[in-house]
C-alpha cells in the first residue's frame, strides 16, 4: 500500500496584511498552436485585492499533500 506524502510549495503572500488574495502585473503573448496566452515575463508591480493598493510580495512556504495516483 502506497503513502500520501507531501512537497514543499509556496504562495506569494501581500507584505502588508498576509493576505494571498493578491495580483501581479505581467506580460502575455498569444500561442497559435496552443490557442491560448502564455506568461512571457512577470513585471515588478503587484497588488493586494484585500488592502486595494500596491504591495510587494512574499513568498511563504506551503505544504501539499501528494496521493499515491499522483506518484506513479
Amino acid at each position: 500500500m502506497m503513502q500520501s506524502h507531501s512537497r514543499q510549495t509556496f504562495k506569494p503572500i501581500c507584505s502588508r496584511c498576509g493576505s494571498d488574495n493578491v495580483t501581479s502585473d505581467a506580460i502575455a503573448r498569444w500561442n497559435v498552436e496552443r490557442q491560448a496566452w502564455e506568461i512571457a515575463a512577470l513585471l515588478d508591480n503587484s497588488d493586494c485585492e484585500v488592502c486595494g493598493d500596491e504591495t510587494s510580495l512574499v513568498d511563504i512556504k506551503t505544504e501539499e499533500m501528494i496521493g499515491p495516483e499522483a506518484l506513479g
